[in-house]
């Protein structure tokens, strides 16, 4: 398949560009080390997670879970079902999170092998203690429905690379070029890290 532009960013003319087959290489210099978003279609072609992971499927195997969000408690069920009637103006609260490691290990195996861009991982490294990490070093599952919004423009925890993998639905992103990270976010629950 061919590159695809999927957005312009009208101010600083960005191109954000969706690639398939792309090597591990090309990646790393046009897009990791330039610091320029890229979306990148065939990621995770190999998980199991890409025709398994739908609402159907949680409902169906965690409908008696209970999920926090914003210090609030839901059954899992429950608000899968607000998901997928939210609208714009009654959206589910966002962002509902599943910690796959520690609360659905049974998951993991869905969403292997690991992304070959998102190697070398540096986790477990001894030069980078897990302290450090707070939390970063999971992988998550987030729900969402129309009208859900993150709550702040922010940067990603240590200022880290993210991966997305939008597996089901669709999800707006805004995406802000690095020279303007001074005007995000960090998350507010990491101490040391000013707004």
């Amino acid at each position: 398949m061919a590159t695809q532009t999927v957005e312009l960013v009208h101010e600083k003319n960005i191109v954000v560009e969706k690639k398939y087959h792309m090597s591990y290489e090309e990646f790393a210099e046009k897009h990791l080390f330039a610091n320029y978003p890229v979306v990148i279609g065939d990621a995770c072609e190999a998980w199991s997670a890409k025709k398994k992971f739908t609402p159907q499927f949680f409902k169906k195997h965690y409908s008696d879970r209970e999920v926090s969000i914003s210090g609030k408690t839901y059954n899992f069920g429950d608000y899968i079902d607000w998901m997928l009637t939210g609208t714009e103006e009654n959206p589910a609260p966002y962002p509902c999170t599943l910690q796959i490691e520690s609360e659905y290990p049974e998951l993991l195996r869905d969403v292997m092998p690991p992304l070959k861009y998102a190697q070398p991982s540096r986790i477990g490294s001894k030069l980078v203690p897990n302290r450090l990490l707070s939390g970063a070093n999971t992988l998550e599952i987030f729900f969402g429905s129309p009208g859900a919004l993150f709550p702040y423009v922010h940067y990603d925890f240590m200022c880290l690379h993210a991966f997305i993998t939008q597996l089901y639905g669709e999800k707006e992103f805004t995406v802000i070029p690095p020279d303007q990270t001074p005007y995000l976010y960090p998350p507010p629950v990491i101490p040391g890290f000013r707004r």
